[in-house]
């Protein structure tokens, strides 16, 4: 940004606020960038809110237990009796078909609890590292400074032309701007309002 032009601080002052939309988008996707190329470290907790948010609804919504239940596999009347009801208790005569359905229904629990959150992990890992191939960050970025600069430049040429012009200009600009930011700010309360009931 050395390449721009200087203005003064009453117009420096106009010039952000008529060129504040433009501010904003950056903003927007400066926050964006930053969320996305950061959301890597995003997989692990996701795994583990997954992993953790299926032990307790499956429990809740179906007659399965969590994985805390694996604990009475040490317990062999409360785990033959749980296998005998799962599997039912025609099919449990001997300690084989015992072991047998013991290792079946555990590897059938884990898979329950723990695909869902792999599957979980994998999708967001994909999708950012997808995103982050897709999406060039640097030349947007670039793209933005070329464009302030741009506009700078040409602000300190029209201050330089004819000072009165570029304070109408500009004001006008900043009064709509301020405006819109504050119709987008009541109603994204009125919205929050509504939600919350």
């Amino acid at each position: 940004m050395n390449n721009t032009s200087r203005l003064p601080i009453g117009a420096s002052i106009m010039h952000y606020l008529a060129f504040s939309p433009i501010i904003a988008v950056y903003f927007f996707f400066e926050l964006l960038k930053a969320v996305i190329t950061e959301l890597h470290r995003a997989v692990v907790p996701v795994f583990i809110l997954v992993f953790l948010g299926g032990n307790w609804i499956v429990p809740i919504v179906s007659d399965l237990p969590n994985m805390t239940y694996f604990i009475t596999i040490f317990k062999q009347d409360e785990w033959t009796a749980f296998i005998k009801g799962a599997f039912g208790a025609n099919y449990v005569n001997t300690g084989f078909e015992l072991v047998l359905l013991s290792i079946i229904m555990i590897i059938f629990i884990t898979a329950m609890y723990v695909l869902p959150a792999i599957l979980a992990a994998l999708f967001v890992s994909y999708t950012v590292k997808d995103m982050n191939e897709r999406f060039l960050w640097d030349e947007r970025e670039q793209y933005f400074y070329s464009l302030f600069i741009q506009l700078k430049n040409n602000s300190a040429k029209t201050y330089a032309l004819n000072r009165g012009r570029y304070y109408k200009n500009r004001s006008i600009k900043a009064i709509i701007n301020v405006v819109c930011f504050v119709v987008v700010i009541f109603l994204l309360m009125v919205l929050v309002g509504a939600i919350r009931g």
